[in-house]
């Protein structure tokens, strides 16, 4: 299927027709192209710097035409319909922190595409009187961030959204965990739980230094048949204290395709040997047990432990977090790998469910009960490895947890990266060959 082989960084880009890789690097038959899907559009967004309230201005003619970042894409189950996400910068330049998360609307077979940014999170999409910008906060934010997209099995696509206010001058309240889904693959999107908020605290400053909302994520059970299909997993950090002492994960679970949710739930508290339990990723298998895979990082540290847990009755429970691998993370404050685009700080787990459903941090098929992590690890002169831990028994403790490894070199261009391991993923890693 073509479409497994996709990824997108602002784009569909793949290793070029015709390109030779050095020698020792990765090899392939596949011949792809490149296609460029993002292009400008509109909405309304804040000019001034910082932005102040009730500056927002409304929409004009690509005024959201500068670069885009953090994408991520999700394929529509047995099809070659594709959506993405990534951040689309405001205004001219990217000079500033100032962005919406967009979609992209592509299909895998045409390579047809268009874009556009997520509704209702800005001042023209959440009019209430035709014409009149809504300048209320919320439902307007100066920011959404961090996207992640999945695909439940009737076609519908999901979002767990972070709106924010810049955290650079005082705006109320800071921010809040939101999803979104569409209908007709990211072309509209309609903020579920009746357009109420998953986590929020009103009227708290964007200068506070406690409950702070980030790193959200969404998974959907996608298995026909399944006691738990089309279920909506969201999960999100909450980091309280200065530069986030204590982090906790939360949970949400829709089982209604996003019509409302439980309240929300810790599942990982921090505590005196895990203090930052951050970045969760959730998947779902195919008996319908749901897995966060999360990293545990020491406050001011690089090294980090990566964990997982299970709950098999749909988000009410959690099992034990397992560790699955350890590791030196990929950047703290303002240390980052040479020649990467790597977020800051990221020790970069992923837990994996199904192919083409996932960044160029690409996912495996599993069988049920086969849950396989990915990580991360720093190597000298800026070169990464790549680990994979792989659990056979459904996440239970060592020593059942078998781990291998997979080199990368940091390339100049994310292109091959994502073409090297979307379309090399069926088996355990050759450590020094840079195979899979």
């Amino acid at each position: 299927m073509r479409a497994a082989f996709l990824a997108m960084v602002a784009g569909i880009a793949i290793w070029p027709s015709g390109l030779t890789p050095a020698a020792g690097l990765w090899l392939s038959p596949v011949s792809a192209t490149n296609v460029v899907v993002s292009s400008p559009t509109s909405g309304g967004g804040y000019p001034e710097l910082p932005p102040v309230a009730g500056g927002c201005v409304g929409p004009s003619a690509d005024n959201f035409n500068a670069n885009h970042s953090e994408s991520h894409l999700a394929v529509n189950p047995g099809s070659e319909q594709i959506v993405g996400s990534s951040k689309f910068f405001f205004d001219k330049f990217s000079t500033n922190y100032n962005f919406y998360l967009g979609s992209y609307k592509i299909d895998g077979t045409s390579l047809s595409h268009s874009n556009n940014i997520v509704q209702g999170y800005d001042c023209s999409t959440t009019e209430t009187t035709p014409g009149v910008l809504n300048q209320r906060m919320p439902p307007s934010w100066t920011n959404t961030t961090d996207p992640n997209v999945a695909f439940d099995t009737k076609g519908r696509v999901y979002q767990t959204m972070l709106p924010f206010n810049a955290f650079w001058t005082n705006l109320h309240p800071d921010g809040e965990i939101t999803v979104s889904y569409s209908d007709d693959l990211g072309a509209h999107w309609v903020t579920g739980n009746g357009a109420q908020a998953l986590e929020q605290v009103p009227n708290s400053s964007s200068f506070q230094l406690g409950h702070v909302e980030d790193k959200q994520w969404v998974a959907v059970n996608h298995y026909p048949g399944n006691k738990f299909q089309d279920h909506v997993y969201s999960t999100w950090d909450i980091i309280n204290g200065n530069v986030g002492s204590t982090v906790k994960l939360r949970l949400a679970v829709s089982r209604d395709r996003g019509q409302t949710f439980s309240k929300a739930q810790t599942i990982v508290s921090a505590s005196v040997d895990q203090l930052r339990d951050q970045f969760s990723q959730p998947a779902v298998d195919p008996s319908g047990d749901l897995y966060v895979a999360y990293a545990n990082i020491g406050t001011k540290s690089t090294v980090a432990d990566m964990f997982v847990t299970r709950s098999s009755d749909d988000g009410n429970t959690f099992t034990t977090p397992v560790r699955a691998a350890s590791g030196r993370i990929i950047g703290v404050g303002s240390v980052r790998d040479t020649n990467t685009t790597f977020r800051d700080g990221m020790s970069s787990r992923r837990m994996g469910d199904r192919p083409g459903a996932s960044r160029c941090r690409s996912t495996t098929t599993s069988p049920q009960g086969a849950s396989p992590i990915t990580s991360n690890r720093r190597w000298p002169r800026g070169r990464m490895a790549r680990w994979r831990s792989r659990s056979t028994t459904g996440g239970r403790p060592a020593p059942l947890m078998q781990a291998s490894s997979r080199r990368t070199r940091a390339g100049p261009t994310s292109a091959s990266t994502c073409r090297s391991r979307l379309t090399r993923t069926a088996a355990l890693a050759h450590p020094l060959s840079g195979r899979t």
